[in-house]
């Protein structure tokens, strides 16, 4: 009889869970046409010891040869599910000011909460933009919704002292922003994506730790019409390759990541691939406040001849700073 009741109470709760998961994700939505992943610094850490918390609830899960009580299987249910993410606050303007009235000013609110479940972990990102300089701007408002999905990386000891991670990810975009309504009409995305970190396992003999990840995507999107509304041809195809290199020590971290961008109309020609190079210095002021400083250049990947590379670091037309304030939870 006792274990009847714990077989229904594990159902009734495990049915709970799901309906709460699903309330979770009814409302959410980046931009499809650039469609991108977090910081992969941060992200190896956190999937990493998201990961390591699953498989430890699963082995504290394995049958013994202990009874087990209502109370224990509620307790052990319970702690398969996890709520946690951050809110950044940034503000951003031009690297060099001109004095011509032309420098940016604005400020941008992103928030990521994530949810550890059995089943995997689940990620969602929504920013709100706002140019303080240019209320017309079409980058103001809310940025589309993008909702990512993920078992955990998988470790492997490839050749001590390296271990090699390894973490496939879906993500479903939802338009939500002015331009992907109004102008592409999109309908909405789908990417898949394959990561693979680096992470030396007592290599340098120092309070640091170093951190090297590489992805990929490939996403398609969906949208009403081939052509928006001003007759220009929309984006079908799309393909992320992304670079980060990190390094924490004791509450600072520094981390450079390099993001290529790769896009394919509906009538299968390749557009100019472009890409965003970011350096940024953090440092974590307690457990749920950190703050960072960085500088971005975003940019065409050719020059206008198409020939030569665009690629730089700095860049006094296109390269932005930044300051930002983040609340963990």
């Amino acid at each position: 009889m006792n274990l009847n009741k714990a077989r229904s109470a594990k159902v009734t709760l495990f049915v709970g869970s799901i309906i709460s998961l699903f309330s979770f994700m009814i409302p959410f939505s980046v931009q499809a046409d650039l469609i991108s992943e977090p910081n992969p610094a941060q992200q190896v850490k956190a999937k990493t010891k998201a990961s390591a918390a699953y498989n430890n609830s699963a082995n504290s899960m394995a049958p013994k040869n202990v009874q087990v009580t209502k109370t224990q299987v509620k307790t052990a249910e319970a702690s398969d599910y996890k709520l946690s993410g951050q809110i950044l606050v940034s503000r951003s303007t031009n690297l060099i000011d001109y004095n011509d009235g032309t420098r940016s000013d604005s400020y941008d609110i992103i928030a990521m909460p994530s949810l550890k479940t059995p089943i995997g972990n689940f990620s969602y990102k929504q920013s709100y933009s706002e140019n303080i300089k240019d209320n017309e701007d079409t980058a103001n408002g809310l940025s589309d919704g993008s909702l990512s999905f993920n078992r955990g990386s998988y470790d492997w000891a490839w050749s001590s002292p390296y271990i090699l991670t390894m973490t496939p990810s879906v993500t479903v975009v939802i338009p939500m922003s002015k331009i992907s309504v109004k102008q592409y009409q999109l309908q909405g995305a789908v990417a898949g994506g394959l990561s693979f970190g680096i992470k030396p396992d007592q290599l340098v003999k120092s309070d640091g730790t170093w951190s090297l990840m590489m992805g990929v995507t490939a996403g398609r999107s969906f949208h009403a019409y081939e052509e928006d509304i001003n007759g220009a041809v929309l984006n079908k195809y799309s393909s992320n390759q992304t670079l980060t290199v990190g390094y924490d020590i004791h509450d600072w971290s520094f981390s450079f990541s390099l993001l290529n961008r790769v896009r394919w109309t509906y009538q299968g020609n390749m557009k100019t691939p472009s890409f965003i190079a970011t350096e940024e210095i953090g440092y974590s002021i307690n457990d749920h406040f950190n703050v960072a400083v960085g500088h971005t250049n975003e940019a065409s990947a050719m020059k206008v001849n198409g020939v030569d590379s665009n690629y730089n670091l700095v860049d006094e037309k296109t390269s932005t700073v930044y300051g930002t304030i983040g609340i963990a939870f």
